[in-house]
């Protein structure tokens, strides 16, 4: 029991310990997971944004293909200059639009906006053939990017034409620079080190901001982190991935587009997500510290606090032992009486005087007992008088 009591003071120690280390532990790790997901959501709800925007320009590009497909066989009297303009003038909110085209059933190209493709033979180019055997033919087909002749790296957009009779008549399509995503990208980067990617299903990069002049037509489609959103089949997922740049950690959103087989990408440094949890965690840690410290300081004083109370019991002890040595080892009678006048000292040598035991005495009056009232009567006035009179005996 003894050693169980002066364990006491390690045992708070160790419980006030372990409970802050708990508790502060739990708080980091709660923390860390809210600042995870406050990042994840901002980065997610920007991609949705993107997805939006994106979306919503590309279904304007369509809408102006399709106006210029149903216009132009009206303008069939027309010279090839007033449809051209025509055309320029539906697709005038584009500057990112380099031409506007119509081919045949064979990808025969039948008009454009630029005259030195006129003629030209794009039954073999992706933009032509994807739509043509394509099953669901009633939406805009996005290919590239591509290099073409001139140095610049287009994109193409196009959709299906349908004759009267329902079959396939062609397609008319638009060019695009990939300057058309730059804007919508930039519009939704957020703050710090931070990154955002559009590619096509296949990995083939459309933008990325910043610098998108670096990483024209490059592919990601060996990126661990958009080979596993494709597979996920989900429309957004969450990855750690690393840096185009180094091998930095980032946490990336990718989100492909509701209406395009286009994915959205969004990543920020996770280093830089963190700083803010870190510099939490390192208070948490100085509040840990310090209540350590205090615990320390409060077993110490504990221990020294029951130390200095064993030896002051340990010197009544011996007070107490050495006086009973001392009142059985003593010659002369020794007796102590209560305020009752009751024997509650009572050494050997009393016994033997009085021959009365402690215990045949215990409850009784001294004086009543060694000088009985009525045997000596007039000693008992004696002291009663003096006790009235409150004389000393």
């Amino acid at each position: 029991m003894k050693g169980l009591l002066a364990d006491q003071p390690t045992v708070f120690g160790f419980f006030m310990v372990i409970v802050s280390a708990a508790i502060i532990g739990w708080n980091l790790y709660d923390d860390y997971q809210a600042t995870y997901r406050n990042s994840t959501d901002l980065l997610s709800n920007l991609a949705r944004v993107a997805d939006e925007q994106i979306s919503g320009s590309l279904r304007s590009v369509d809408y102006v293909m399709q106006d210029v497909a149903a216009e132009i066989p009206r303008k069939a009297g027309e010279t090839r200059e007033a449809k051209v303009a025509y055309a320029k003038a539906r697709a005038q909110s584009f500057l990112e639009i380099r031409q506007i085209f119509m081919t045949d059933a064979e990808g025969i190209i039948q008009f454009t906006t630029f005259p030195t493709i006129n003629k030209f033979d794009a039954s073999k180019r992706p933009y032509f053939v994807n739509p043509k055997n394509a099953v669901d033919q009633d939406r805009l087909f996005i290919t590239g990017p591509v290099k073409v002749r001139s140095g610049e790296v287009l994109f193409f957009g196009t959709r299906p034409l349908s004759a009267a009779d329902g079959s396939f008549a062609g397609v008319v399509g638009a060019s695009l620079s990939l300057e058309f995503f730059d804007e919508v990208l930039r519009s939704v980067i957020p703050e710090g080190k931070s990154a955002d990617r559009l590619a096509t299903i296949n990995g083939d990069l459309l933008s990325r901001i910043p610098n998108p002049e670096n990483y024209r037509a490059l592919s990601i489609k060996k990126s661990r982190g958009f080979r596993a959103h494709l597979i996920s089949d989900q429309q957004t997922t969450v990855h750690r991935t690393e840096a185009d740049t180094g091998r930095k950690q980032h946490v990336t959103v990718f989100r492909t587009l509701s209406a395009f087989p286009l994915v959205v990408s969004i990543s920020r440094d996770y280093d830089e997500i963190m700083a803010a949890w870190r510099s939490g965690a390192l208070l948490h840690g100085l509040v840990f510290l310090i209540v350590v410290g205090v615990t320390i300081a409060l077993v110490r004083v504990w221990r020294f606090s029951e130390r200095r109370a064993h030896r002051e019991a340990q010197r009544l002890d011996d007070s107490r032992a050495f006086f009973d040595d001392v009142l059985e080892t003593a010659n002369a009678m020794v007796v102590g009486l209560d305020p009752e006048g009751c024997p509650v000292i009572y050494n050997s040598a009393a016994e033997e005087v009085t021959e009365y035991s402690l215990e045949e005495l215990r409850g009784r009056n001294w004086f009543e007992t060694m000088v009985p009232r009525k045997r000596f009567p007039a000693h008992w006035e004696a002291v009663e008088g003096a006790a009235a009179n409150n004389v000393p005996l």
